[in-house]
């Protein structure tokens, strides 16, 4: 069982060739373990109860085969600003592909899952079926960053949407390692922030949210209680956020 908060900074490629191409710039090689090189095919199917309990309470619910297992995964909505998503995820490994709440009921969202479901069923909403080429990478202050580049679609019904982006996931060290390294490559890529989460995609496919293609620019505030630190991140999130879609924009 996982369990464990998620910090990701997803960028979207504009051009499809720069899936393959981007494992070659300097900017990642000098950091990456060749060792750790790995392709995955991924394919995963998302739930709701009828009345879509789940989505209203903030909640996601996978099954995806990952290294010839299957897991069930649950995630929370969480929160995303230019791209960097911070999430909680609990991963239970499952012996089938079947939809159920009961294998969550030991781990900590156990209870608001069965509160947030109540008595109602899961149904199969939309699936992601996408290639993913993953790479660890060693920044020079010790920050280890696993970066997945992923390849594929979205699916609900006969309808699609492209998957073609970019996560960088913060294993350990400092979120302003994830910032940088975002900016450097969107200098030689072009890329922009992904603000949507896969499974929010999935939702706009279906209809059951609206959205617009691209989010404007964070606004941010700040409080007396928020330490130094993470006031800097913010107002660094914010300013790569601005100089990415400006650098789009006049290209």
């Amino acid at each position: 069982m996982a369990d464990y908060n998620e910090t990701e900074l997803k960028l979207r490629f504009l051009n499809s060739c720069d899936w393959e191409r981007i494992f070659a710039s300097p900017i990642l090689t000098e950091q990456a373990d060749p060792l750790s090189f790995r392709v995955e095919t991924l394919e995963a199917q998302y739930y709701d109860t009828p009345s879509h309990q789940l989505q209203k309470g903030g909640l996601a619910f996978r099954i995806r085969r990952e290294g010839g297992v299957w897991l069930a995964t649950i995630k929370d909505s969480g929160g995303s600003i230019a791209g960097l998503q911070q999430r909680a995820e609990w991963s239970v490994p499952i012996s089938e592909p079947k939809a159920d709440i009961a294998v969550f009921m030991d781990t900590p969202v156990g209870p608001r899952l069965a509160e947030t479901v109540g008595e109602e069923t899961l149904i199969a909403l939309f699936r992601t079926r996408f290639d993913r080429q993953i790479l660890e990478l060693h920044a020079r202050d010790g920050s280890i960053v696993e970066l997945a580049a992923d390849r594929g679609e979205i699916s609900f019904g006969d309808e699609q949407l492209p998957i073609l982006e970019i996560g960088l996931e913060l294993k350990s060290g400092h979120v302003g390692v994830l910032l940088q390294l975002g900016a450097d490559l969107a200098k030689e890529f072009p890329l922009l922030p992904e603000w949507r989460s896969k499974y929010f995609r999935g939702l706009q496919l279906a209809g059951l949210v609206d959205g617009d293609e691209a989010a404007p620019p964070a606004s941010l505030s700040f409080d007396d209680t928020e330490v130094t630190g993470t006031v800097l991140a913010r107002i660094l999130i914010s300013c790569i956020q601005q100089i990415l879609v400006a650098h789009q924009q006049f290209k």
